[in-house]
């Protein structure tokens, strides 16, 4: 069985094989001497003609270095190596020598490809935006923040990534999607008529009697203390602890009394989040801490589209009735909302970027 294998690499070497892998005569000799031993003695019998583990065959990969797929796979192969992973612990290891000098001649292959690879394609390739990127450039273009990736698919991802060129693929259908967002993004700076202002304020109180079935989180993720609203848990989408929806989109000034309670003085964090008039969750839009102590004033500016709300929640998702005490007498890390204002759209009508 080792004259056969030695037969398969020697016909490998014959044909032409090292040359190309390797990128010169000097570096063919090197992967002669160095990294075609090392995979003779020990790594056929695991990536050979008997046995192809993890799916990798050794004496039949492509030793073009052009090829996308047999480059990737000897990346792989420099890394277990390199890592030490390689051969496995069980198995008999080869002499450090042998491998420090068989990484090395594969990572040289490796770069010169590398190189060879950046003169004729660069060092990525040309890609479109990803639905972010393009949401991103087009709010910097026009000014105002309108929502735009949600009009397109979901990004393919490689690597665990979603801006990678190889799959970020344009279809038919993105092209007629562009021209829908290119719509939406143009008529957000060109209103047909001024917003109706709007400013109000609503107490901790007067928010759980705004959402219908509230009453049902006051003895399970929230309490009333006076007029203020004591929040322990995430609250549900049928009763939020929100601003009115507003008629029109725009900058809204956002203003709330609030304080951290049952933290033994430490800061509770919340989220800001914005909410619409159908069924889908809170979109956050940033955490916060709550300071510990007497209520302190916030204020922020906020884009909302026409008919959302803006929102303060918890995002711990418990029900107090798993502490089997009443929610009257529970003491535990919270946060007590006094009072949340709105006011707005604010700015200048029309915008800068009509």
């Amino acid at each position: 069985m080792a004259g056969f294998r030695l037969l398969v690499v020697a016909l490998a070497v014959a044909c032409g094989m090292a040359p190309e892998f390797s990128g010169g005569q000097e570096r063919a000799a090197t992967y002669t001497t160095t990294l075609q031993p090392l995979i003779e003695a020990h790594c056929l019998d695991c990536h050979g003609p008997d046995s192809q583990k993890a799916g990798l065959r050794l004496d039949t990969l492509s030793t073009e270095l052009s090829d996308a797929a047999a480059l990737n796979r000897w990346v792989k192969v420099h890394d277990r190596l390199a890592a030490g992973d390689m051969p496995p612990a069980k198995r008999e290891r080869p002499p450090v020598a042998m491998v420090e000098a068989s990484v090395k001649s594969l990572h040289q292959s490796l770069h010169h490809a590398s190189l060879k690879r950046q003169e004729t394609q660069g060092r990525v390739l040309i890609r479109r935006l990803n639905a972010t990127e393009y949401e991103n450039t087009v709010r910097e273009l026009v000014g105002t923040e309108v929502a735009l990736k949600e009009i397109f698919p979901e990004e393919n991802a490689a690597a665990g990534f979603d801006n990678v060129s190889a799959a970020l693929d344009l279809s038919s259908t993105h092209l007629l999607l562009y021209q829908e967002a290119a719509e939406k993004a143009i008529a957000s700076v060109i209103p047909k008529h001024p917003p109706l202002p709007l400013k109000e304020r609503r107490t901790g109180r007067e928010m759980s009697e705004r959402g219908s079935n509230f009453r049902q989180t006051l003895t399970r993720s929230c309490k009333l203390e006076g007029d203020s609203l004591v929040i322990y848990s995430k609250l549900p989408r049928y009763g939020l602890a929100c601003t009115p929806n507003v008629q029109g989109a725009g900058n809204y000034r956002i203003r709330l009394s609030a304080a951290a309670v049952g933290a033994a003085g430490t800061p509770v964090a919340a989220a800001y989040a914005v909410v619409g008039r159908g069924q889908e969750p809170p979109e956050v839009r940033e955490m916060a801490d709550f300071q510990p102590g007497k209520s302190q004033v916030i204020e922020k500016e906020v884009y909302l589209e026409a008919g959302e709300a803006f929102v303060v929640n918890l995002m711990a998702n418990w029900d107090i009735r798993a502490t089997k005490q009443p929610i009257e007498a529970y003491d535990g890390p919270g946060i007590r909302i006094d009072w949340m204002e709105i006011e707005g759209p604010i700015g200048s009508f029309p915008a800068d970027s009509y």
